[in-house]
C-alpha cells in the first residue's frame, strides 16, 4: 500500500451552503515554487524553503475562490481542493 504524502486542512462547510472542501498538499510533488501563497495569501503562507503552510480552511465563497486560484497557480499540480465524500445529512 502506498503511503499518503499529503497534508490537508480539516473539512470545512461553506457559509450558506452544503459544499464541503479542503486544501490538500501532495508533498512528494511540491517543489516549493510558492505560487499558491501568492494566489491565496489569506489561506497559505510559506516556510523558509518556500513550501506551503495551510493557515485555514476555505470557509466562505471568497476564500474558496482564492483556494481554486491557488490550485490553478501550482505549476506541478501539488495542491488540490477536495470535496467531502460524504455530504452533510439533513
Amino acid at each position: 500500500m502506498a503511503a499518503d504524502h499529503s497534508t490537508f486542512c480539516r473539512w470545512s462547510r461553506s457559509n450558506g451552503g452544503d459544499a464541503v472542501s479542503r486544501l490538500v498538499v501532495d508533498w512528494v510533488a511540491c517543489d516549493g515554487h510558492g505560487l499558491c501563497a501568492l494566489a491565496a495569501p489569506e489561506l497559505i503562507d510559506l516556510d523558509d524553503w518556500g513550501y506551503p503552510i495551510l493557515l485555514r480552511v476555505p470557509d466562505d465563497k471568497r476564500s474558496q475562490a482564492l483556494a481554486r486560484s491557488a490550485v490553478e497557480a501550482c505549476p506541478v499540480m501539488a495542491l488540490r481542493l477536495e470535496k467531502d465524500p460524504q455530504p452533510a445529512r439533513r
